[in-house]
């Protein structure tokens, strides 16, 4: 009694983890419409990067708070090649970095966010999100000691390189006609009997006659 209990036992733990494990597969295998829907969220995405890839931004950053509350710091934010810089930071020593885009709830609305590191200095993190050619967020400066400056900033496209178009190639033209030459005359063979006659021949002596 004390096996066909065990076994019993086994056999619905058995049952149950089979179970289990076809819920959970089922349940982590995406519908086609969160499949469409990821796709679509994917293309937009890779879209706005395109559209944002190679314009500046004229912002101006204002503290969130301390002395310098109401004193406002105009910057630059250029994008180009999938990386974002200031030019207030690049001066202070802060590098180029790659940045992550995301579109907001609404559709229409571009998320940047990024981090810049300044070796030994501290760390600037910024989040910005774009609609049309105006721009707005948050830069937050980390400089060690527990020292951060956050700011507020919005601004404007000032810059955007026009898209590459793809080269088209010419059409290809019909072939035109020429009208045929007429053929070159061809030189009749001269007669042997006459060839050479009068050309550097001289004429035979003329008969003369016996007696006078």
């Amino acid at each position: 009694m004390k096996n066909r209990g065990a076994l019993i036992f086994l056999g619905m733990a058995t049952a149950l983890f089979v179970t289990v494990g076809a819920v959970q597969a089922k349940e982590s295998k995406p519908s086609p419409k969160e499949t469409a829907a990821k796709a679509e969220k994917a293309a937009k995405e890779a879209k706005a990067a395109a559209e944002l890839n190679g314009t500046k931004w004229s912002v101006e950053l204002t503290p969130s708070s301390g002395e310098g509350a109401k004193k406002s710091v105009k910057d630059t934010l250029t994008f180009e090649g999938g990386k974002v810089s200031s030019q207030s930071l690049s001066r202070d020593g802060y590098p180029t970095s790659n940045f992550t885009l995301t579109i907001g709830n609404d559709g229409s609305t571009t998320v940047w966010e990024t981090m810049q590191t300044k070796e030994g200095v501290g760390v600037a993190f910024w989040r910005g999100e774009r609609q049309a050619d105006a721009m707005h967020g948050v830069l937050s400066k980390h400089l060690g000691d527990g020292i951060a400056q956050d700011y507020y900033f919005s601004g404007k496209l000032t810059e955007s390189k026009p898209a590459s178009e793809p080269a088209v190639a010419p059409a290809k033209q019909p072939a035109v006609a020429t009208p045929a030459q007429p053929a070159a005359p061809v030189a009749k063979p001269a007669d042997a009997s006459t060839a050479g006659a009068g050309v550097g021949r001289p004429n035979p002596p003329a008969k003369q006659k016996k007696g006078w």
